[in-house]
């Protein structure tokens, strides 16, 4: 049987081995906010659209306030002019075994022979360690591995991940590629999957019990 695993699996256990459990094991999710949600899916659209080549004109005279900063942020940034290679591309490829990855890249880019994996965030802020995100470890190592499938020729140094933030124009954060490093991503996943995979007990990390949607009903 394959066992599919995306980023949030990984990002979760790392946090908290339990918080997987409820969530991934026992199925418990919780709805995000309603104005979070639509926000992310809103600017998702919105840069789909554009680089579609669609008028936005009349889209944007019906955006709430808070959605049209958000866009108005966004809708200059250089990255959006390059020749875009694909956008909201779906992927589910091998890792290992039975153990694929699961995940959709909301854009890539061409700039030259470099190639720029771009995912827009409308959170507060960008993280802190972007090289540490298993959601850049899968997105580049999928890429990367689907670039036959693609059509497309590059070597791992013509690669890079770029987190862009909505909350304030020009906000990013970029990662780049080499070999070394998509081997040591591999390495790391195959790593955490198989943790995952075999584990028979899921320990608590308390140190992230004060956020967690599961606090309520964890008992430690």
């Amino acid at each position: 049987m394959i066992t599919t695993f995306t980023s949030d699996h990984f990002e979760t256990y790392q946090k908290c081995p339990k918080a997987y459990y409820f969530k991934y094991k026992k199925g418990i999710r919780f709805a995000l906010a309603k104005d979070t949600y639509k926000l992310g899916r809103s600017i998702h659209s919105l840069v789909d659209y554009k680089l579609r080549g669609l008028d936005l004109s009349k889209i944007e005279k019906d955006l709430d306030e808070n959605t049209l900063r958000h866009w108005q942020n966004l809708k200059d940034e250089f990255l959006l002019d390059f020749e875009v290679v694909c956008t909201e591309w779906g992927f589910d490829i091998p890792l290992f075994d039975n153990i694929w990855l699961n995940g959709r890249i909301d854009a890539v880019f061409k700039d030259g022979g470099n190639y720029i994996i771009a995912d827009w965030k409308t959170g507060s802020s960008l993280p802190l360690d972007p090289d540490d995100k298993y959601q850049a470890m899968i997105y580049m190592l999928a890429f990367y591995k689907a670039k036959k499938d693609l059509g497309l020729d590059f070597g791992p140094n013509n690669l890079k991940f770029v987190f862009v933030g909505t909350n304030k124009k020009g906000d990013k954060k970029e990662i780049t590629c080499s070999k070394e490093k998509l081997l040591e991503i591999e390495k790391t996943l195959m790593s955490m999957a198989a943790e995952i995979e075999g584990a028979q007990e899921f320990s608590l990390n308390t140190k992230n019990c004060k956020f967690c949607d599961f606090a309520n009903i964890c008992s430690g």
